[in-house]
């Protein structure tokens, strides 16, 4: 995957699970349950990130798998972890005191380039 779908795919998994936890139909993941969160979305990259396809019959009700090789797995698994890293790192940039620090930078800057009127220079 190239950086920009693995970081896509961050934000996309950042964002359900951020959905999930405001969910009150999803009780199982909240503010408070922060490893469970993580462990979701360790999965939810996984699955994003892995090359092994399934596809299921239902006419002949058989299920086929492909890419299944130790070459895929290896592979699979190295693109797991770095997926996981850029989602970790997604929740900890948009998320809490990350986002508020910004914000306050950006409205310190606006004010520094768009000064009020009647104010020294």
């Amino acid at each position: 995957m190239e950086v920009g779908t693995q970081v896509a795919v961050a934000a996309i998994i950042s964002f359900v699970v951020g959905q999930l936890k405001k969910a009150s139909w999803f009780p199982w993941l909240t503010a408070e349950t922060s490893k469970l969160n993580r462990i979701v979305a360790i999965v939810l990259s996984g699955l994003a990130s892995v090359g092994v396809h399934f596809q299921w019959s239902a006419g002949t009700h058989s299920l086929l798998i492909t890419g299944l090789s130790l070459a895929t797995i290896g592979l699979g698994v190295w693109h797991w972890a770095v997926q996981a890293i850029y989602t970790h790192g997604w929740f900890k940039v948009t998320g809490g005191e990350t986002l508020a620090a910004l914000k306050q930078i950006l409205a310190l800057l606006n004010v520094a380039a768009n000064p009020p009127a009647g104010a020294k220079p």
